[in-house]
């Protein structure tokens, strides 16, 4: 159908009238592809709410999170609503790789996902990326993060992190 929208659309280049019929046909094909879907189970049941969650959501605000030691999956973080500063993306990660190496050598592990390597929880790259928490499965050493109070695991605030926008005030170039 979305095919047909668009020879509507390149027969008739120059009316008004094609441009609106073409909506109308998508919407149409939407509507039909989705009418009746029934997922398999509800979502709330696929990703289940639990404190370990809810804490580290409250601790991230409006900033990102770093997992340690594999504990969240690639892009589970997506579904739950925490912004993962990991994430995955099977292209295209390597300039952030990149970047994260610039807070040291990664950990050696799984060279296919690198990133779930990364450990250097106290690194400066991680406040310019805006990592507001840290949560890990087993007690770390912080000088510059602090210790949250959490139901299972261990749970840091990154207070260095810096908004996801911001202006620097000084620049020095090296």
């Amino acid at each position: 159908t979305a095919v047909g929208a668009v020879a509507v659309l390149l027969a008739v280049r120059r009316r008004a009238w094609a441009g609106a019929t073409a909506v109308v046909v998508v919407a149409a094909d939407l509507f039909w592809f989705g009418h009746g879907h029934n997922p398999a189970i509800r979502a709330d049941l696929a990703y289940p709410e639990t404190a370990r969650l809810t804490e580290l959501r409250k601790a991230a605000g409006d900033g990102r999170v770093l997992v340690l030691d594999w504990g969240m999956p690639p892009n589970l973080g997506t579904y739950v609503g925490l912004d993962d500063v990991v994430g995955y993306d099977a292209i295209g990660r390597r300039r952030l790789e990149l970047l994260m190496s610039f807070a040291g050598p990664f950990r050696p592990g799984p060279l296919h996902f690198r990133l779930g390597n990364f450990d250097r929880y106290e690194s400066p790259v991680l406040d310019v990326l805006g990592v507001r928490a840290v949560a890990a499965s087993k007690a770390r050493e912080v000088r510059s993060l602090r210790a949250l109070p959490t139901s299972k695991g261990f749970l840091y605030e990154n207070p260095r992190a810096l908004p996801r926008v911001f202006v620097p005030r000084d620049v020095v170039v090296a």
